[in-house]
């Protein structure tokens, strides 16, 4: 499954939860829809955002692989880290190093 279908089953899944209690509770005035439509977008644009961060960085960091998405098998982004993070960034296998060492001293 990609990404963007993840995403879009996730919305729809949100969307028809949505209507559902819509239709049992009282109608909702025209104010409140449009916050609850903005929130919506809102929230589909964090989750997008939250989902490429990681998948761009399981692009550089070559163990880091990304296991399942959301909805895939259960509600969670698992992620297997094999080791320590490495890269084929000079810039990023630095830091990567740094912060490791510098978290084992704590």
């Amino acid at each position: 499954m990609t990404l963007e279908e993840i995403i879009s089953l996730k919305l729809k899944n949100l969307y028809v939860e949505i209507e559902r209690l819509r239709n049992n509770s009282l109608k909702l005035d025209e104010e409140t829809e449009k916050l609850i439509k903005e929130q919506e977008r809102i929230q589909a644009n964090l989750t997008e955002k939250f989902l490429r961060t990681f998948l761009r960085l399981s692009e550089q960091y070559n163990n880091l692989n990304i296991t399942a998405y959301p909805y895939e098998i259960d509600s969670y982004l698992s992620l297997e880290v094999a080791g320590r993070l490495t890269s084929e960034n000079k810039l990023l296998n630095d830091i990567s190093i740094s912060i490791t060492d510098n978290v084992k001293r704590l």
